[in-house]
């Protein structure tokens, strides 16, 4: 798995740097710069159901089917948890601090996802 995910990784976070100076740049633009912090919060939410996702199915390998099933519906339960409250304590900000975490959550979880689609269609 670390095979795997090792340089996805790498090339994953050079593209979400590459993204974010680009968004901050943007924000900056438009005099919204104070919102980079909202994204960033919404990259941690990201990051939490991204790789708490990945980490229980690499957990989950080894196990029987009905404790994988156990092991996985435990994980969903806690990503969805940590993603309400990151996206709840967003909200009552303000609706725009909401969009903008919202924003970077899918930005993250989108372009993870992309990368992973791209080494897999490459090891073919």
């Amino acid at each position: 798995m670390k095979d795997v995910l090792l340089p996805v990784v790498r090339r994953f976070l050079r593209t979400l740097a590459i993204v974010t100076v680009c968004l901050a740049a943007m924000l900056g633009a438009r005099g919204e710069i104070r919102l980079i912090g909202a994204v960033v919060a919404g990259y941690a939410a990201g990051a939490a159901v991204t790789f708490g996702m990945a980490h229980r199915v690499w957990r989950s390998a080894g196990f029987t089917p009905a404790r994988a099933k156990r092991e996985m519906l435990w994980g969903l339960a806690l990503r969805l948890v940590t993603l309400f409250l990151i996206l709840s304590v967003a909200a009552h900000i303000s609706l725009v601090v909401f969009g903008a975490a919202a924003g970077g959550c899918l930005l993250f979880y989108a372009l993870f996802m992309l990368h992973l689609i791209a080494a897999q269609g490459s090891q073919k």
